[in-house]
């Protein structure tokens, strides 16, 4: 089975970097192992060429389907999609604990600005708790 979407262009923040990027992306289920993709980013046309493909295995997967960890089989590479912009911290540590047991090496996790933000806002939180209740 394949699916075939275009996705929706990426904003970047505003700066001299700033520019539009939208992928036409196909994805093909595997039947084994359970939970493996292959996914192209080729332009249609190109499609029909044996090479392009690139594995991905959804490696996490909230009950909900509020989330998903999706990840390399070398396990080079893995994002967490979300719903939300932003997941809960405990939900997101939850997740890093996992990746981490699953042999994901995290030392370079890029959180988005809007992640970030929760992890922060939590922070302070706990930071004003900690103040008050001494």
């Amino acid at each position: 089975m394949a699916l075939r979407r275009r996705s929706p262009p990426i904003e970047r923040p505003p700066g001299p970097a700033a520019h539009r990027v939208s992928a036409d992306t196909r994805v093909r289920i595997r039947r084994d192992p359970a939970g493996a993709l292959e996914v192209s980013f080729l332009p249609a046309a190109l499609s029909w060429l044996p090479i392009g493909w690139a594995d991905y295995w959804v490696v996490d997967l909230d009950p909900d389907y509020r989330w998903a960890v999706v990840g390399g089989p070398s396990r080079g590479a893995m994002w967490v999609l979300a719903r939300d912009r932003s997941l809960p911290p405990d939900i997101l540590e939850g997740i890093k604990q996992r990746a981490k047991a699953r042999g994901y090496v995290l030392d370079e996790l890029i959180l988005s600005p809007p992640q970030r933000d929760a992890m922060a806002a939590t922070e302070n939180a706990s930071a004003a708790d900690s103040t008050a209740g001494r």
